[in-house]
């Protein structure tokens, strides 16, 4: 798909990002209806069993124009608006503590209305890797210093991970950490300065585990000292699911023995009612959509922003993808992570399709830039 903007400037879209994306929103559509409308009828909602379906399928269509808005966002806005944008994001993380509203425990919602809120951690995460983009594009000559290649880079860093840990979210605090250290070591920040942030990690878990009883009692039963109901029953359902599932609507997990199965758990709906067929396609088109970012940011490497906004982006995807399928496989810790495209929606869901729409925006540039080389390398 091609068209041409004011400046008669070519733009297309990345077979190889955007086709992944939406087959997994489709697959997300149908999956959360599956697993959602016992829970939607249990509750007696206005619209019955279809109460998730609609309200997710709205979001996706909004998540879509968030993509769209995204993709045709002038990169060097992002990069001189780059901390300021941050800033904001920091700031709402400090309302949720004065407005936000509790739920399961924790305070880390902003309601703007009764029928809307959002996750400012969602926000602070995507802001956070554009500044980190910017920062180091900007100090590239000084990134082996430590105050301006790491000092500073940490800091914000830490600073945002400390906010969202303390609603308390700290597995999500923990994946904004890794990311942030990933940036950095992407960058090229020394290395023995990155060794500093496995102390630091060591003794931020260690307070959160002392501290904040549902992290040690997440973390007893992931070491088998006490039973993980939901883990449990996520395994019950992938067992069932076999080779091909028992079919889509068929599972029996979600009709109230696994919890949040349209959220937290939805990729145990996806190998219960899919199989083992079904949950290989979907860990698939996440291999797919990573490899293809990861070469955009490759391609990209002689523009320093975007190649290391290209590689934030696919790693901020990825890396949720995998924790949530860790998660239902009892490979790590029962947390509360959506999977991406596919669970309910909510600001995941947002703010990942326009993380979508960035990578759309930088593939395209990456394409360009790979067909002139190819043009200059005929030519010789």
């Amino acid at each position: 798909m091609r068209f041409t903007d004011s400046e008669r400037t070519s733009y297309s879209f990345d077979f190889w990002i955007i086709a992944p994306v939406l087959l997994l929103l489709m697959a997300g559509i149908v999956l959360v209806f599956s697993s959602s409308f016992y829970w939607a009828q249990r509750k007696g909602f206005n619209l019955g069993p279809y109460h998730y379906l609609i309200a997710h399928a709205l979001r996706v269509a909004i998540g879509l124009v968030a993509l769209a808005i995204a993709y045709f966002i002038p990169l060097k806005f992002l990069k001189r608006f780059s901390g300021q944008l941050h800033l904001v994001a920091l700031a709402l993380l400090f309302m949720v503590f004065i407005i936000g509203h509790a739920s399961h425990g924790a305070k880390r919602w902003i309601s703007l209305a009764s029928s809307f809120s959002f996750q400012p951690s969602e926000i602070a995460k995507f802001t956070l890797i554009i500044y980190l983009s910017e920062y180091f594009a900007r100090w590239m000559r000084k990134i082996k210093e430590f105050k301006k290649g790491f000092a500073i880079p940490f800091a914000a860093t830490g600073l945002t991970a400390a906010l969202v840990a303390i609603q308390p979210d700290f597995s999500t605090s923990l994946l904004i950490f890794a990311l942030g250290i990933s940036i950095m070591f992407y960058a090229g920040v020394k290395i023995r300065y990155l060794f500093l942030t496995g102390l630091v990690l060591a003794i931020f878990s260690a307070g959160m585990y002392m501290k904040v009883p549902h992290v040690r009692k997440r973390v007893k039963s992931y070491l088998g000292e006490r039973e993980n109901y939901q883990v449990t029953q996520a395994r019950i359902g992938i067992a069932e699911g076999k080779l091909i599932g028992s079919g889509i609507g068929r599972g029996k997990e979600k009709f109230l023995y696994l919890p949040f199965p349209h959220t937290d758990f939805i990729y145990a709906v996806v190998a219960e009612e899919t199989g083992f067929i079904g949950a290989s396609i979907v860990l698939l088109l996440f291999m797919v959509l990573a490899l293809r970012g990861f070469r955009t940011a490759a391609l990209l490497a002689d523009e320093p922003f975007s190649s290391n906004l290209a590689f934030g982006l696919t790693l901020m995807i990825t890396l949720y993808a995998l924790a949530h399928m860790g998660v239902v496989l009892g490979l790590l810790p029962t947390t509360g992570l959506p999977l991406p495209f596919v669970s309910y929606g909510g600001s995941a869901l947002l703010f990942n399709l326009a993380a979508v729409g960035l990578l759309l925006r930088l593939s395209s540039e990456a394409k360009k830039r790979e067909t002139k080389i190819l043009r200059w390398k005929l030519s010789l």
